[in-house]
């Protein structure tokens, strides 16, 4: 990794540290989608410090929690973070959830009239 890349990667990660997710979720006012296949489970080298990044970890763990903050949860069974994010995978879901929510806000509609 170049030192450019490097620096973007420490700025992303020091802004983020700051950034408080419980107020934000607050303030997202339209609907959400999380996915991660259930062995979505990173580790990087020494070069990075031997960091262990748990993507299906806290969808697995706080599910509930998520959920009860207006997220629908998929976690993609078996898959790792490559084969989770691959379009197989992805568009399937997305289409099925989006066709959800347009379906729920035409049926709203109507029943509002």
């Amino acid at each position: 990794m170049t030192e450019a890349q490097t620096r973007q990667f420490a700025t992303l990660y020091q802004a983020l540290q700051g950034f408080d997710d419980r107020a934000a979720q607050a303030r997202i006012m339209c609907p959400r989608l999380c996915f991660a296949g259930s062995a979505d489970e990173i580790d990087y080298g020494e070069g990075w410090g031997n960091v262990h990044v748990s993507m299906a970890g806290p969808l697995v763990n706080r599910r509930a929690e998520l959920e009860a903050l207006g997220w629908d949860v998929r976690v993609l069974d078996g898959l790792d973070h490559t084969q989770a994010m691959q379009a197989q995978q992805v568009v399937p879901i997305i289409r099925s959830w989006l066709t959800s929510k347009v379906t729920a806000a035409s049926s709203t509609q109507l029943n509002e009239r």
